[in-house]
């Protein structure tokens, strides 16, 4: 299996066997369209996805994360931090922050 460790040092709660996962997940595509993760928290697994659908097609993938952020962890620190993981971890061709 491809060499998965920079994701595995990425921030988020995923076990090593969950990133592998989700990077064979990615690479799923019977019919043309756009992976959706709901719930990417710091973008580890979006990056694991990314990452497994980059070896094998093109299609976009939308992170979006419903959840509150507690005042503690402050909003822009937040999304500053999902942001700069999908885009330093060489996910953001396929990858799409906003």
């Amino acid at each position: 299996m491809e060499d998965l460790r920079d994701i595995h040092k990425l921030p988020g709660m995923l076990t090593a066997a969950e990133v592998e996962c989700l990077f064979k997940l990615g690479q799923f595509n019977e019919r043309a369209g756009v992976i959706v993760e709901i719930g990417s928290w710091k973008g580890k697994s979006t990056v694991a996805l990314a990452r497994g659908a980059s070896r094998v097609h093109s299609e976009k993938i939308y992170a979006i994360d419903p959840h509150e952020v507690l005042p503690e962890e402050g909003i822009y620190k937040t999304r500053k931090r999902s942001f700069s993981t999908i885009s330093n971890a060489s996910a953001s061709r396929t990858a799409s922050c906003r």
